[in-house]
C-alpha cells in the first residue's frame, strides 16, 4: 500500500502532473492491528459477565460495556458524560470518591466493595478494581474500572452471619453442652460444655474429640465418629463417660449429627450431664441387691425354722 498525492502544473507551456508516493505498509499494518485489537476488545466487553467502563479524572463516564444494561438495568450510552458516583449508595459515596481521587494521585489499583443502585431502585453489592492511565508527561487521562456483581455472595455471608449469631445465642444460653468437631478437633464448645468438662476454649482446640472420653471408651467413640463421617449407620444417641480436666468421671447423654460448618463437613453434638441420675441408679441397684441378699437370708432362716417345727411335730 502506498499513499499518492498528485497535482497538475504548467511547465514550458505544457501541462504536467506532479505525483509523490509514500510507502504506507507500516501505517496500514498498525491500522489493521488497532482495528483487530478494538474488535477483540469489543467482543470481550460485549460478552463478559463483569462491568467495564472508562472514566475521566473527574469521574465522568467515557465508555460503558453492554453489560451495564444487563446487570444494572441502565443504557450504557445514556450514562456517557454523567458521574460514575451518582448510582453509589449515599453511605458509600464519599469513601469511593476519595479512593478514586487518591488512585489518580498515587497510580495504585485497589479493590473495593460498595452498593450501587439498580435502575429499579434496589441496591446491588459491587466489587471494583481501577487502573489509572496517564500521558507521556504523567498527566491523568482516564481510569479503566472493572466491576463484578457480588450481591449473592454478600447476601450469603449476611445469612450465614445471622444464622451463626442465632446459633450462638441459643447455644450459649442452652442448659445442654453443645460442641462442634471438625477434622477430629473441637472447633466450638459452649459455656455449658466448658463447665461440664473443666476445659476452656483454648484447651479444647488442642484436644481430639475422643481424648476427652474415659480411656476405656476412647477407641469406641473414635470409631463411631469416623463411621458416621463415612455415612455408615451409627447410633446418633448414646451414653458415654468423660474425664474432666481434673480427672473426675462424668456420665453424659450424647447426641451427634453430621452438619456443614463453614463450608466443610463437621459433627454437631449435644451432651446432658446424667452423672447424678447414674449415681442414683447405682445406689438403687446396690440397695436392691442388698435387699435381695436380706430376703435370701430371711428365706433361709424361715425355711430352717419351719423344718425345725416340722421335726418337733413329727417327734410327738
Amino acid at each position: 500500500p502506498v499513499e499518492v498525492r498528485a497535482r497538475s502544473t504548467l511547465i514550458g507551456g505544457r501541462r504536467l502532473r506532479l505525483s509523490a508516493s509514500r510507502d504506507m505498509t507500516a501505517y496500514k499494518t498498525a491500522e489493521e492491528a488497532l482495528r483487530s485489537s478494538e474488535e477483540r476488545f469489543r467482543l470481550i466487553t460485549e460478552n463478559m459477565g463483569d462491568l467495564v467502563c472508562q472514566a475521566d479524572p473527574m469521574g465522568r463516564y467515557l465508555y460503558t460495556s453492554p453489560s451495564f444494561q444487563r446487570i444494572l438495568g441502565y443504557d450504557g450510552n445514556a450514562l456517557l458524560g454523567t458521574s460514575v458516583f451518582e448510582q453509589i449508595h449515599p453511605d458509600d459515596r464519599r469513601e469511593i470518591m476519595e479512593r478514586f481521587r487518591k488512585g489518580f494521585q498515587m497510580g495504585q489499583a485497589r479493590e473495593t466493595e460498595y452498593r450501587s443502585r439498580h435502575a429499579n431502585g434496589q441496591y446491588l453489592w459491587l466489587r471494583s478494581t481501577a487502573n489509572f492511565v496517564y500521558d507521556s508527561e504523567g498527566n491523568p487521562l482516564f481510569a479503566v474500572i472493572a466491576t463484578r456483581d457480588v450481591t449473592a455472595r454478600r447476601e450469603a455471608e449476611a445469612a450465614l452471619l445471622e444464622s451463626e449469631t442465632k446459633f450462638r445465642t441459643l447455644s450459649e444460653n442452652s442448659a445442654a453442652a453443645v460442641f462442634i468437631t471438625q477434622d477430629d478437633l473441637f472447633v466450638y464448645a459452649n459455656a455449658t460444655f466448658q463447665r461440664l468438662s473443666g476445659y476452656d476454649k483454648e484447651d479444647l482446640t488442642r484436644l481430639k474429640f475422643w481424648e476427652i472420653a474415659h480411656p476405656d471408651l476412647r477407641q469406641t467413640i473414635r470409631d463411631r465418629g469416623y463411621a458416621r463421617w463415612r455415612g455408615e449407620n451409627e447410633p446418633t444417641r448414646y451414653e458415654a463417660v468423660i474425664l474432666t480436666k481434673d480427672g473426675k468421671a462424668k456420665w453424659v447423654d450424647v447426641s451427634a449429627t453430621l452438619i456443614e460448618y463453614r463450608g466443610r463437613p463437621a459433627t454437631l453434638g449435644t451432651g446432658i450431664d446424667i452423672t447424678e441420675s447414674k449415681q442414683a441408679e447405682q445406689q438403687i441397684k446396690a440397695a436392691l441387691e442388698e435387699k435381695e441378699v436380706l430376703l435370701r437370708e430371711v428365706h433361709h432362716r424361715v425355711k430352717n425354722n419351719l423344718q425345725a417345727i416340722i421335726y418337733l411335730i413329727d417327734s410327738e
